[in-house]
């Protein structure tokens, strides 16, 4: 499954995404800014991380993911929430998809 987590940067969804990986899932994810160690540890375990971007979600007419996570700290107005709640693209929070 492709998953994309808004939010990574953080701990929490940082390593939520390491275990994503690991179950075999293909992530990426985005934050407002990436810094080590975080930054540093999705480097190491393969997953692609930006800022945030509306095309990282949809574009072109189709989802680039199955699965979106918003973390905890995303709050309405953010471009990428926006845009998945535009599409009623599939969300879930990180509580919920752990």
């Amino acid at each position: 499954m492709r998953i994309h987590l808004i939010g990574v940067g953080g701990a929490a969804m940082g390593n939520l995404a390491a275990i994503l990986t690991e179950a075999g899932h293909t992530i990426t994810g985005s934050d407002q800014a990436l810094y080590p160690p975080m930054s540093d540890r999705l480097k190491e375990w393969n997953i692609e991380a930006g800022p945030f971007d509306r095309s990282r979600i949809y574009s072109d007419g189709r989802a680039h993911a199955d699965l979106y996570i918003v973390g905890n700290v995303i709050s309405r107005g953010n471009i990428e929430l926006e845009e998945v709640l535009d599409h009623n693209l599939p969300l879930t929070s990180m509580s919920g998809a752990l």
